[in-house]
């Protein structure tokens, strides 16, 4: 899995917490099929009115998409 300019693997037992408000992607190149199980976790600083609005960064690279 890459966030931003970082690459680490996953580990059998282990978990990867990342803030998916960073440009990521992630790759199986495992023979199985893997399952991922996702969180939304509150940002600090940010009101419970606010959790599902994206950073500004994100709105404007969404909207460039379009």
């Amino acid at each position: 899995m890459r966030v931003g300019p970082e690459t680490r693997s996953w580990r059998e037992g282990e978990c990867l917490i990342f803030d998916d408000t960073v440009e990521h992607e992630a790759w199986n190149r495992a023979r199985n099929t893997r399952v991922d199980l996702l969180f939304d976790f509150l940002r600090p600083g940010i009101s419970i009115d606010m959790q599902d609005e994206p950073p500004a960064e994100v709105r404007d690279f969404v909207s460039k998409r379009r």
